[in-house]
């Protein structure tokens, strides 16, 4: 399994490592992490959340484009 320092180093994989454990492994791992106040990104885990973390990610390209377009007068 990994240590700290393989966190330090590589987290992308230390993730994908704990997002491949067993459901109840998974969640207390998680849990762990939680107390412990690591930041742990929110990983979708159906089709609602990837839509909604979508359409999220667009609405705040859209409204960034809109304020770049505008003329400061």
């Amino acid at each position: 399994m990994f240590n700290q320092k393989d966190f330090l180093k590589n987290p992308e994989k230390f993730y994908a490592t704990l997002v491949g454990l067993p459901t109840g492994e998974k969640d207390v791992a998680f849990k762990l992490l939680r107390s412990t106040g690591v930041k742990i990104p929110n990983i979708p885990t159906n089709h609602h959340q990837v839509a909604m973390k979508i359409i999220k990610k667009l609405q705040n390209g859209i409204g960034k484009a809109l304020r770049s377009g505008e003329i400061g007068y």
